[in-house]
């Protein structure tokens, strides 16, 4: 069994199979067989897993982008930082824009050029962006956040662990699903911060970006999920285990 995110552990899978019991006796089926080794995807420093008596592969997370065509606008502007803020393919369609309305209001404070990733479907309501704000509907986070520096999004265990990969310091909303365990792990490392109830403002985010004490850790993990073992050494590991029984 894989690790998404920080969410997805042996602790989950025993608290669904709990739940889900009376519907295994009634359609005459057993809980899910024991798990042969748990491949871990989360910097070590950072695993919450617990597993239970089964080997812990810890492997190297690799971000995946698909294919893009390179745009002159991809080009960082010299001596001006680049923010990239995204609420992921689902949520804005289902929750709406309020998580990101700091951006329509007052975005045009930040001391930054601010790519605004938001599917072409869930654009309904937003309102006129300020100068530094850049619509796009897709864009390989992975490449792209290699040359950032800061990322706000929901709290996906994709967003997340990408930003981990790039070493950028991260603000994560972190509501619903497994996005407030992903969250909470990301600050509790000194990698990013979590909006208060009050939401977030240009001031604050003008400290996030200038903060280097959250870049610096966020670097220190990014060259700890470098150190992890491939996905292709990982294979060869879990080919060896069946080999032998």
């Amino acid at each position: 069994m894989q690790t998404v995110g920080f969410g997805h552990t042996p602790w989950h899978i025993k608290g669904v199979t709990k739940s889900l019991s009376n519907a295994y006796r009634r359609h005459g089926v057993s809980a899910p067989p024991r798990d042969l080794a748990w491949i871990d995807v989360t910097p070590p420093s950072m695993s919450i897993l617990q597993n239970d008596g089964e080997p812990v592969i810890s492997m190297q997370y690799v971000p995946y982008n698909g294919g893009a065509v390179w745009e002159e606008w991809w080009e960082r502007t010299p001596d001006r930082k680049r923010l990239l803020v995204s609420l992921g393919t689902v949520k804005p369609m289902v929750d709406g824009l309020d998580l990101i309305s700091w951006v329509m209001d007052s975005a045009g404070e930040v001391d930054a050029e601010i790519i605004l990733h938001l599917p072409a479907n869930a654009r309904s309501d937003l309102r006129s962006l300020p100068p530094n704000v850049r619509l796009v509907d897709w864009l390989p986070m992975g490449v792209f956040l290699n040359g950032a520096d800061g990322f706000i999004h929901h709290g996906g265990a994709g967003n997340t662990l990408t930003a981990l990969h790039a070493g950028i310091p991260q603000i994560v909303f972190g509501q619903g699903a497994d996005r407030p365990v992903n969250a909470r792990a990301v600050v509790e490392r000194g990698c990013g911060i979590i909006p208060g109830k009050s939401g977030l403002t240009s001031s604050m985010i003008n400290t996030f970006l200038g903060n280097r004490a959250l870049r610096e850790t966020s670097q220190e993990v990014a060259a700890e999920m470098a150190a992890q073992p491939c996905p292709t050494e990982v294979a060869k590991k879990l080919i060896a285990m069946l080999q032998h029984g």
